[in-house]
């Protein structure tokens, strides 16, 4: 009795000193003092295989992208969080609007942040950095089964000519004491008509690993410079010389669907109306070229 006391004793104090010193052992995932990241039956990430559990979403029964818009990030840094967490408040920057399952969310975005080598993984591949952009449910629902929405973006490494005007090219990882300003986006969801969506219910990949989560991955494979991918590698390789991405998890009869990218951007009540009138005018005025004489028409009625 004396001795399991002892050990459970130990297991507390091992616990505590681990979450107070805040860094993640990504190989002994036993030590993050959270039973559901160990016993946990949708966890994340996962090995995106086309061979297995992949099924095409092409009448949007599971998913479908309704509206979205960002906002320019400004007065931020980066920073680093928990002891594990690379990321950038983006916490009024924009949000998500998905119907899953015919219930419309409103997801507003939490924070962007960074992982040194791929997460998930595509047909078995890695990739050298995985940007999550997470998103919340806009209605606090604690018991929600849709708490969060993660969007993810898979980066390779592009030795050619790359764009220095994307968003991962300018973020300033090798002096993280910058101030970031004037720092859009949304560009990264210019091509989302054109590519392949997965979509499949999961877990965060951190502490305390909810398993709340839709996951968004983004199936375009993104670029980025070698000199940028050594700025992040010197970054958060200082505290993970092997990268803060958390081993792939079972899918456990777990379903993955590819969803429509095909979307129509919600317009406000008066935006119609407004449209409308101006339609009308546009009519009216064509006709009244075209047709002088109609403008009798529309004079009998005054």
């Amino acid at each position: 009795m004396k001795k399991n006391f002892s050990i459970f004793l130990i297991q507390i104090i091992t616990t505590i000193i681990n979450c107070y010193e805040g860094y993640l052992n990504y190989t002994d995932e036993s030590s993050w003092g959270n039973t559901i990241c160990i016993t946990g039956k949708s966890q994340s990430p996962i090995n995106i295989n086309s061979d297995l559990n992949l099924l095409i979403d092409d009448r949007n029964e599971i998913a479908k992208i309704e509206s979205f818009d960002y906002y320019p990030i400004n007065n931020q840094k980066i920073q680093f969080v928990h002891g594990y967490k690379y990321m950038i408040d983006t916490s009024k920057n924009g949000f998500f609007n998905m119907k899953i399952k015919d219930k419309f969310y409103t997801f507003n975005l939490h924070d962007i942040h960074f992982h040194l080598n791929s997460e998930h993984k595509i047909n078995s591949k890695s990739y050298d950095i995985e940007v999550h952009l997470v998103h919340i449910n806009s209605d606090n629902n604690y018991f929600s089964n849709n708490k969060y929405l993660v969007i993810a973006f898979l980066y390779k490494i592009d030795y050619g000519v790359v764009d220095n005007n994307s968003f991962i090219e300018q973020l300033p990882f090798n002096n993280i004491e910058q101030e970031i300003n004037n720092l859009e986006f949304k560009s990264l969801f210019s091509k989302l008509d054109k590519q392949t969506l997965y979509f499949y219910k999961g877990g965060l990949t951190t502490p305390y690993c909810d398993e709340s989560v839709n996951w968004l991955i983004i199936g375009e494979i993104q670029k980025i410079s070698y000199s940028k991918f050594l700025d992040i590698k010197n970054l958060i390789g200082k505290n993970y010389p092997l990268g803060n991405n958390r081993e792939i998890k079972p899918l456990n009869n777990r379903k993955i669907y590819i969803i429509s990218s095909k979307y129509t951007p919600r317009i406000s009540s008066f935006k119609l109306i407004l449209i409308i009138i101006i339609i009308c005018m546009i009519v009216l005025f064509v006709i009244y070229k075209m047709c002088p004489e109609s403008l009798k028409f529309f004079e009998s009625f005054i």
